[in-house]
Parts: structure tokens; sequence; C-alpha cells
């Protein structure tokens, strides 16, 4: 039985157009090489999707409907007659996912809101966003998983919830991974379209190859790619396990004059991992070797090796050097809550690294500050950019929206430099209290500069600051 989460019950249904499905070569949002493509590709050749449509739309909210209809055709489509009177009264006949809900239903893989199948009303909500936890719970129920106790404990996972098995089960066998580096899984998230189908593609492997967690193994350092003067994205190759590839002390970086610190490892996709340094490695063009090595790794007891590759950092005229990065700085890793008081002043909001390619110096005229949470961002005034301990810029409101910081003069960023760039505000002395605000930049496009890209993981987000 798919028990909805209890905030879902009460958002009402969503109305989205006729479901298609997507991917194929040159399909405009499905890029060759995207985290999600091998799924993509798999599913339509399988017939899972419909590969004549033009676009997949990656990005858009999975809906219950579109998530079950996929289960059902990886678990050989429609199998029994649907009922001449439709299960849940929020599932008509003339719907185009009405067959998929019915044999679902069938199956006892959905039984409605409260387990209300077999009785009326009773509704299943087809077309709200389906949540991580919702996800896992269907995967487990229609392929028969069975825990095995292997994935870590998920911190925001705990006992006693109607989600907290099938979530854990899931885990057990790679279906969901958490954050490593916080031990959340994040059960009531929703999820997008490329989410969804890269954890249906997984659990679809898992049951026809037989190997449970095949897509947490990379193997050794076979390429080193200078992505910035600061990031380097490392292709793996046999012996290493994406699963503590975070471990930032696993990597050794050196150069001409000695090591180069690296600040942190992210997992990009099955073989790929992104390192961020904690410094420039130089200019480009210069003809400086640099090595990244992974000394003394364990591959299976009893039995190590070493790994390492030799690189240098080229010159590339285009756009993929003509960027400016943006990350948060780090020393302002969000925390999940920090109270402030009314009428607090000067509080560090978000810091902001800017890291310039190194084809030339660049510059950014202003950058977009959005609001988010239940409060109102009347509550936060005098917004404003420091750099240095200099105020570089002010923010000019925009209706409930947020703030557009525009910087005065221009703020430079000198080639393969990173300059950090405070925001702070004031917290308004009639602000109300127990409500929660968060400056986020929510794409490139909140940003005004001279380079071609502006890179990161975007939305930039700062921490969650309740008002007491």
């Amino acid at each position: 039985m798919l028990k909805p989460l209890r905030l879902l019950s009460l958002l009402g249904l969503l109305t989205v157009p006729a479901i298609t499905w997507a991917a194929q070569p040159g399909y405009a949002d499905v890029p060759p090489g995207v985290w999600y493509s091998e799924a993509a590709e798999k599913f339509v050749e399988d017939g899972i999707l419909d590969g004549s449509q033009k676009n997949f739309r990656p990005q858009e909210f999975a809906t219950r409907a579109e998530f079950t209809k996929l289960i059902v055709a990886l678990n050989g489509g429609i199998l029994n007659t649907p009922p001449s009177t439709p299960s849940f009264d929020d599932v008509s006949i003339s719907a185009w996912y009405f067959t998929y809900m019915e044999e679902a239903a069938h199956e006892k893989w959905i039984q409605g809101y409260d387990n209300c199948l077999g009785a009326h009303p009773c509704n299943a909500f087809p077309e709200a966003r389906i949540s991580r936890a919702e996800a896992a719970a269907l995967i487990v129920r229609a392929f028969g998983l069975e825990p095995t106790n292997d994935a870590q404990q998920f911190t925001d996972n705990p006992a006693g919830q109607w989600y907290t098995e099938p979530l854990q089960t899931a885990a057990d066998h790679c279906i969901v991974q958490g954050d490593e580096s916080t031990g959340r899984v994040r059960p009531a998230d929703t999820m997008n379209r490329a989410e969804m189908i890269t954890m249906l593609w997984r659990a679809d492997e898992m049951m026809t190859q037989g190997t449970s967690c095949f897509y947490q193994r990379a193997f050794g350092i076979e390429n080193v790619f200078i992505t910035s003067a600061t990031t380097l994205e490392v292709e793996l190759l046999e012996g290493v396990k994406i699963k503590s590839a975070t471990d930032i002390t696993r990597y050794t970086l050196t150069g001409k004059y000695g090591s180069l610190k690296i600040e942190s490892a992210t997992v990009l996709d099955a073989s790929t991992v992104e390192l961020r340094l904690g410094e420039s490695i130089g200019k480009c063009g210069n003809g400086e070797e640099f090595t990244l090595s992974i000394p003394d790794e364990e591959v299976a007891a009893d039995e190590s090796f070493n790994s390492s590759e030799t690189f240098t950092y080229e010159c590339i005229i285009g756009d993929d050097f003509d960027i400016l990065e943006f990350a948060v700085h780090p020393s302002d890793t969000p925390e999940e809550l920090t109270v402030v008081r009314r009428g607090a002043q000067n509080v560090d909001m978000l810091a902001l690294d800017i890291t310039a390619g190194c084809q030339e110096d660049y510059t950014v005229d202003s950058i977009m500050l959005n609001h988010e949470g239940n409060g109102s961002n009347f509550d936060i005034v005098n917004v404003h950019a420091s750099v240095l301990g200099q105020i570089a810029g002010n923010g000019t409101r925009l209706d409930n929206e947020g703030w557009n910081v525009r910087f005065g003069p221009v703020l430079s960023i000198p080639a393969c430099k990173t300059i950090t760039v405070w925001f702070r505000a004031d917290i308004s002395t009639v602000a109300r209290p127990q409500l929660e605000h968060v400056l986020s930049i929510n794409s490139s496009a909140d940003i005004s500069s001279s380079g071609r890209k502006s890179l990161g993981q975007f939305p930039i987000r700062s921490t969650t600051f309740r008002v007491r």
C-alpha cells in the first residue's frame, strides 16, 4: 500500500498534460553523458519510454501517476482487465493513467489514501507530486524487495514512520542514496522526472542483472580534467568505491611547488568525482605538471593498489574556460537553522565564493538574491554586499521576491582568482517572530557578469534564519 505523507493530502490535484516519454539521439533536454542519460536511453531501447516524442522534460516534477505507469511497464504492462467502476474516486475511466492505476491496485502496490481501496470515497491523488518515500515504497512492493540491513541508517528516517522500513530496504538495494556528509535521505522531498527514471533504472538493473549496488562501483583513476582554476573532474576506473569517494583524505594533489589543498569531493555520476580546491591551480598554458593520487586504496581484504594521473593545465579557448564559478564559501556551509533576534544588525546571511576562469579578468555587475520561506522579505532590511570588510554593493527590494544587489563600482575578479562576497542584512525591529527566511541564487540567470558562463550548484541557498 502506497500511503502518502499527510502533507500531500492537503495539496490537491495537479493538472498535467497527457504524459509523453522521450529520449533519443540529439534530444534537446537529455544531453549526451548527462547523469540520467543512461537510464533514459535504456528505457527507450526497452520500450518503457516513448522515443518518438521530442521532449522528455527531465526537470519537471514527477507525479504518482507517471511513476505508477513506469512501475507497471517494468513489471510486464497491463496484465489484468480493469474494472468497469474505478477503484479510486479521483481516477476516472477517461484518464490516461486509469489502466495503470487499476493494474497497480490489483497487485496491491497502491491502495489509496489510508488504505481505502475497496471502499468509497477513496482517493489516490494520481496527479500529485510523488515523494522520495512514496517512490521507494512503491518500488519495494512492486519488485518484492526484502531488507538486508546493508545500508547506513539515515538520520531523517526514524523508526515508527510508515515509510521507515521500505525506505531503508530501498537503500539496502542502492535504489535510494543518502547524502554522505549529512546522513539524510529527505523522505518528504519530491523528485523530478530525471530522478524518477534513474531510481527506476537502478531497480530494474538490480533485478535483471542480479547485481545490487552495481552502480556504486567505479574503477581507479582514468582521466583528470581541469574544469576551472579551482575544480577538477576525475574519471574513475577499477578499484575506487563511489560510496566513499567524497572522503577528501583519499586524494593527494601535488604540483611544482608542493601539495594543493582539496576542500571537497562531490560525486557527479557513477564514474566521475568533482574535486574543489582550496586554492587556484594557477594560470593555464604554463606547462606545469600536476599529479593526482589515490594512495593505498583498498580493493578487497588484504589487497590494495596505488593509482595516480599526471596532467597539465592546458588553455582551451571557448566557453568552457570563459567562465565564472559560484559556490558557498567553505566556512559558511549552511546549517539547518539559525535563530536571529529582531533588530539584529549586519547579520551574515550568505558567503559566496566567486572564482574567475583563467582566460582574463572578469566583472560582476549585479546578483539577484531571491527570498524563500514563510516570512516576508520586508522583515529583512538594508541588504548589502561586502568584500574584505568594505561595502561593495547595495540591494534594491523587488516586491516580495527578493533583492537585486548591484555592485558599485562593478566587482572585478582577476583571472584564476577567487573573491568572497558576504551578503549581510539587518533584521527589522518589527519582524514577525517564528517565521523563517532563506536567501538563494536560483540560477545563472540571477547573475549579471562579463563571463559567458556562470557555473555553480544552483540553487545556492543560505542557512534558514528564524526570527525570535
